[in-house]
């Protein structure tokens, strides 16, 4: 009797031990980070695209330059080269973004595991460029990220010897509108034909709230 006690008593033990040793092994376990392309017709001069990290999908076109989507339901908004986040004076949310130092796409995406805690910027005033309009019309958006004429963080423009868009395949560090992360390469501005306003953007979405990718 008293060995078959001790038996019952080891595979007891045995059993703690396993559902503490997988208890352990699930507070390690990280959900991998979400990683897809989405192709953006931003082609208009008075409509903001949004899109949702969250949700993977395009959502409404909200019209005029200085447009806005009101909720936290989309986190990214683009307007020809022009881009905005969810936050600050483009949004209610906790949207933000930085520029990744060292870390250009074509080289680093992969290298970029881990992304910062602070140092993020909000949107804030932006003067944009308009068709037919002089001087730039004045908005909100991202000054991390907004593409320009003769500069600009994610696209330079150029008309001098007709229009050239040259992409700068900067990473960008995005906080989504609930607080979440982000990592996007804005890697395409023309479509088939050459026309600008179609924006190619790979990203990197961890869902589970952490800086790891």
């Amino acid at each position: 009797m008293k060995k078959k006690n001790l038996v019952l008593l080891f595979m007891a033990l045995g059993t703690l031990i396993g559902f503490q040793s997988c208890s352990d092994d699930d507070d390690d376990v990280q959900l991998k980070a979400i990683e897809n392309e989405v192709t953006v017709d931003a082609t208009a001069y008075d409509k903001w695209v949004y899109f949702s990290f969250e949700k993977g999908e395009l959502l409404t076109e909200t019209t005029g330059v200085q447009g806005k989507m009101d909720g936290l339901d989309w986190d990214i908004a683009f307007r020809r080269w022009d881009v905005r986040l969810n936050g600050g004076k483009s949004g209610s949310g906790k949207g933000a973004a930085l520029l990744s130092e060292g870390h250009v796409a074509k080289t680093g995406w992969d290298a970029l595991t881990e992304v910062p805690e602070t140092g993020y910027s909000v949107d804030g005033d932006l003067s944009v460029y308009m068709r037919h309009k002089d001087p730039p019309v004045a908005t909100v958006g991202s000054s991390v990220i907004t593409g320009g004429i003769g500069k600009g963080a994610w696209l330079v423009f150029s008309h001098k010897n007709g229009p050239s868009y040259d992409i700068t395949n900067q990473i960008f560090v995005v906080k989504t509108a609930s607080g979440k992360y982000a990592k996007i390469w804005l890697k395409q501005y023309t479509n088939a034909e050459k026309k600008g306003g179609h924006i190619t953007m790979k990203y990197a979405y961890q869902k589970d709230g952490s800086r790891n990718f």
